[in-house]
């Protein structure tokens, strides 16, 4: 479950009036997605957060913003850093003390016709079906990087190729 902060008080409700409710209020949302509403938390259930992690970034991208927020895991605070060195973020930032609470500030680069860095993702690997490759049969991306998990951690597949190194084939941003 990951619990991200939005405002769900009307102007007529006040700060005491949503303290008060103890049990969270279930009810669908769009697109039948399960949503638990508790104090001013919204709770969405996400099976795949790497993939969910990739879309905010893309999303926020064609929206013109500026600073995304999303929810702390080391994987994702690995992927964000190695992107921040490949050149398609600006800045990351970690914030909170609790787990459960912490989040990551992200900024996004943009090129110099306000064209985001980040076009488009694929996920290769999925939970369903997860794709190894060796380092002989690693792939190049033509355009983009392809983002490998190694024993020696997260890295590009070019990087993997000449660490000689295999591992789970992740996805290919560009």
């Amino acid at each position: 479950m990951v619990r991200f902060y939005e405002s769900t008080v009307s102007k007529t409700q006040n700060a005491k009036q949503i303290t008060k409710q103890k049990e969270p209020k279930a009810k669908r949302g769009r697109f039948g997605i399960l949503v638990f509403e508790f104090w001013n938390f919204r709770t969405v259930m996400v099976n795949d957060p790497i993939a969910d992690f990739l879309i905010r970034l893309k999303n926020s991208g064609r929206a013109k913003r500026a600073l995304v927020a999303v929810p702390h895991s080391k994987q994702k605070e690995a992927i964000a850093d190695l992107l921040l060195a490949e050149g398609y973020l600006k800045a990351v930032e970690k914030h909170g003390k609790k787990a459960g609470h912490r989040t990551l500030d992200i900024e996004l680069l943009y090129s110099d016709k306000d064209v985001p860095k980040i076009a488009d993702v694929q996920r290769l690997s999925k939970q369903g079906r997860r794709v190894y490759a060796s380092a002989a049969k690693m792939h190049r991306a033509r355009r983009g990087i392809i983002v490998v998990s190694t024993s020696a951690g997260l890295m590009t597949s070019r990087t993997a190729m000449k660490k000689k190194l295999g591992g789970e084939v992740l996805f290919a941003i560009w």
